[in-house]
């Protein structure tokens, strides 16, 4: 039975709240119409801004493959020196600095 009168007290509540729920409806109402006179106004620019980024974002995509496949032509270009080439690289890649001075003087 408790439940039932906190369910009561809350809605009287509610029904004394009345005015302000109102206030709130008509103010939702208004943004409603403003954000869509907002979209109709600024929709067609942000849509264009979208279809521009959409070309870059594609450019670079394009852009970042064909660098690739170069890199790797010329990787598999170099034949038999590609293997020393990727070793050399990885050898100079793990060592510090005081030891690839000791590896150059020796070389």
């Amino acid at each position: 039975m408790e439940d039932i009168e906190l369910f009561k007290d809350g809605f009287r509540w509610v029904r004394s709240q009345k005015n302000v729920v109102l206030g709130v409806q008509a103010f939702m109402r208004c943004l409603r119409e403003r954000v869509a006179a907002l979209a109709d106004r600024h929709g067609p620019i942000f849509c264009r801004w979208c279809t521009q980024l959409g070309k870059f974002l594609l450019f670079l995509l394009l852009q970042w493959r064909d660098c690739t496949l170069r890199g790797i032509g010329s990787l598999l270009g170099l034949g038999s020196a590609a293997l020393f080439v990727i070793i050399w690289s990885c050898f100079l890649s793990l060592t510090s600095t005081s030891c690839l001075l000791c590896v150059v003087m020796l070389l």
